[in-house]
Parts: structure tokens; sequence; C-alpha cells
């Protein structure tokens, strides 16, 4: 029997005046940037530099108590990093504020480099919706012109892309204070809209940042399952939301629990990949939650967090149809362990199917017949499913990762009244995640 800590978070919500804060904070820095002048960039730079400095020193004195001397050294050396680059930029403000438009122009150069793969599997499968992700891509190559042969309207265009990208995130997380203080009736009216969420180049990272908060909570108590709840209540569905402390791995994966059965998404065939399993034939698969939990925790070397959600009967039959719609245009997919049982095959669909029996399918058509990581990835099966009970999120290049939902669910979570009710911790026994490690 799994042991479990069960911890009642009432105490620990969000107040609607906090998060009206944060919101009016956001927008008035997204006004500040559409009205840029040299002096707010320069004081920016400081507050930014200020805080890598002080963030350095905070961890130098944790790390005066770590027993571990390789840990402390790698620790101590990423302290001396944030303060070195801190220092620098304090006293060189002037070169943060050339190289922001620089970057960001690399940064709309990844984006249209994403943006032409996805078209091209768009118009290879012959997707609906393609002509107009054309259309985006094009727009994204306008701005990337501009950008780099037309420097003198460099920083005038970054400045106004970032500046309209804060107010709308401003104006997301007012909606969500506002929501808080609404009857229930009123509430699944503004479900029904888009989210503005963090880039992903930060939410990248967030489930490396999961790791330090399980540090936390395993210096309470050591135990294989934490549960919090905000109310005795059991969730209609959940969001698995797996975390690992890998350089690639801790971008995360993300599965979705429906009727007790685990919905995954993935590049699971490894014979049909390309370009280190970026791309490859998309690939469901159905299992047992307490297996598939298990195969995690202690053959995959990952740990899980759960997010449960409550539905309406509504939201709830929208799901399962949508998804009896995603399944009817697949095929059943065998792994090479279920068709050979006398070979032991080390692929992850191998290991997977001889430790829960799990079903895979692979699709005939559709925009989940390609998989792609940085678009058609784990998190569209989540997107496509959950999109139909009205959590809608939308990134500044429309790509959503892990830490993009478990930023989203765990601020929701935190919200007294939000549909988010559980969120449960299922953590990686087999390997040891080091208690002294400041991530």
């Amino acid at each position: 029997m799994v042991e479990k800590l069960y911890i009642k978070v009432s105490e620990k919500y969000f107040s609607t005046f906090w998060i009206i804060v944060q919101a009016l904070v956001l927008i008035i820095i997204g006004i500040l940037i559409l009205n840029v002048t040299s002096s707010f960039l320069t004081i920016i730079t400081y507050l930014v530099s200020s805080f890598f400095i002080i963030i350095g020193l905070s961890g130098i004195f944790q790390n005066i108590f770590v027993k571990n001397i390789k840990i402390k050294l790698i620790s101590m050396l990423q302290c001396i990093l944030n303060i070195a680059f801190g220092t620098f930029y304090i006293y060189n403000p002037d070169i943060f504020i050339k190289i922001f438009p620089i970057l960001f122009t690399a940064y709309i150069f990844i984006d249209s480099i994403i943006k032409t793969v996805t078209s091209l599997i768009y118009s290879e499968n012959k997707l609906p919706g393609k002509n107009f992700l054309i259309l985006r891509t094009i727009t994204t190559y306008i701005f990337l012109i501009i950008l780099v042969f037309f420097p003198m309207f460099r920083d005038a265009v970054t400045y106004i892309i970032v500046g309209i990208y804060f107010i709308s995130l401003g104006a997301t997380y007012f909606l969500d204070g506002i929501d808080t203080i609404l009857p229930v009736k009123y509430k699944n009216k503004l479900k029904n809209r888009i989210r503005i969420v963090l880039p992903v180049f930060i939410a990248a990272f967030i489930p490396r940042a999961v790791i330090k908060e399980i540090n936390k909570i395993l210096e309470v108590k050591s135990l294989d399952k934490y549960i919090f709840k905000k109310e005795d209540t059991k969730p209609d569905i959940e969001v698995l939301i797996h975390i690992n402390e890998g350089l690639t791995d801790s971008f995360g994966h993300v599965d979705i629990l429906l009727n007790g059965c685990v919905l995954s998404y993935g590049s699971y065939d490894e014979d049909k990949v390309k370009l280190n399993s970026s791309i490859g034939d998309g690939v469901l698969f159905e299992a047992e939650k307490e297996k598939y939990i298990k195969f995690c925790n202690h053959n995959a070397n990952r740990n899980i967090v759960s997010f449960g959600i409550k539905l309406n009967d509504k939201q709830k039959s929208d799901i399962e149809n949508k998804y009896n719609e995603i399944k009817k245009d697949t095929y059943e997919w065998f792994p090479l362990s279920s068709l050979n049982s006398n070979k032991v095959y080390r692929d992850f669909a191998s290991r997977l199917y001889n430790a829960t029996k799990a079903k895979f399918y692979k699709f005939n058509s559709g925009k989940f017949k390609t998989y792609f990581v940085l678009d058609t990835n784990c998190v569209q099966l989540a997107e496509e499913l959950l999109g139909t009970s009205g959590i809608d999120l939308l990134t500044v290049n429309g790509l959503i990762v892990p830490g993009t939902y478990y930023d989203y669910f765990n601020r929701e979570f935190k919200i007294k009244n939000s549909i988010v009710v559980s969120k449960e911790i299922y953590i990686n026994k087999t390997k040891k995640i080091n208690r002294t490690n400041k991530l």
C-alpha cells in the first residue's frame, strides 16, 4: 500500500487582492514599455541585475550548510555566475539595452523555424487550418525581416510586441482575479476565453523549479505520495505533469486521466522518429492509472504532479465525446514486446507494455498523425480535450509546453473557487531527489 500524506490547503489560497495587484503591475509595465525611454530601460536593467545578485548571495548563504562537496561546488558556481551577471550589467546597463532587441530577434528567428516545420507538416497531412498557419508563418517572417534588415526599427518593434504581451498577460490575470469573486453561474461563461500565459522560454524550465518544491516537502516527511486538497470531492479529470531532473527530461510531459484511464500522446514508435525524436509518428496510448504511475516512478525515474479538476456534467460529456472523436481515426499499433515476448526490448513502448499492458494507437490522418515536439506534442492532446471545457491557453507563439500547464493549474489550485480542486505528487523512489540541490 502506498503511504499518503493528506494536507488541507485552505489557508494557502491566493487572495483576489494579490491577483489584481499582479495584474496591475503587469499592465503598468506593459504601458511603460510601449512608452519606452532610455531612463526607464536603465531602471529595469538595474532591477533585473539586482535580482540576480540577491539570488546569488542568498544561494551562497544557503549552500554553506550543504554537506555534499560536489553539489556545493556546482551550486556555488551557479551563485557566482548569477552575481557576476548582475554586477556586470549594473555597471554596463547600456549593453543589456542593446542586446535585448537582438535576443528578441533570435527568438523570432527560432519561432519562424518552428512555424515553418509545423506548416510543412500541416500541408503534408492536408490538415484543416493550414492556410491560417501559413499566414501566421508569413507574418512571423515579415517581423523577422524588419528586425534583421531594418535595425532602425528593431527597438521600436521589439518593445511594442513585448509591451502588448505584458498588457495581455496582465489582462488575463485581472480576469482571473474577477473570476474569484463571481458567482458560479457566471464563472462557466468566463472560463470560455483565451488565456495569455508565460512565454515558452520561461515555462519550459518550470518543471525544474518544481523539483525544489518537492525537495521542501520531502524535508517534512519522505513518502511515496502527497495529497493536497481544497475540498473533499473527487475530481472528474486529472492532468498528470511529469517532472524529472535530467537536462532534457526536465522539460516535462503531460497526460490526461479520464475515467480511471491514462491517455497519453507522443512519438513512442522509435523506429519512425527523426531529428533526435523531435519528429515521428504520433502514437496514443491508454493505460491503467495505478500501473502507469508505478511504472513512471520506478521504471522511468519520473516524478508526477497530478491536478484534479471538477467539471459539470456537460463539460465532462464534451471531453468524453471529444476523445471518442479523436480516437475514431486511429488503428491499433503493437510495440515490439507485444509481438515477441521471448526477447527483451528496451524501447519505452515495449517497457510500458510489459509493465501495464497498455493499448497503443496510431492515426490514419489528422493533426495527431505526425508528432512534432515544438507544436503537435504531448500537450496538444490535453489542449484538444480540455479546450472543450473552456480551458483555452495561448502563448505568444502558440506553443504550449508542460511548464505552461503546470503554471496555469498551480495558480488555479491556489485560487479558492477554481475548478482545480486537488494536487497530488507521486515521488520517484528509485532515483533519490537531491534535497540540497538549489534549482
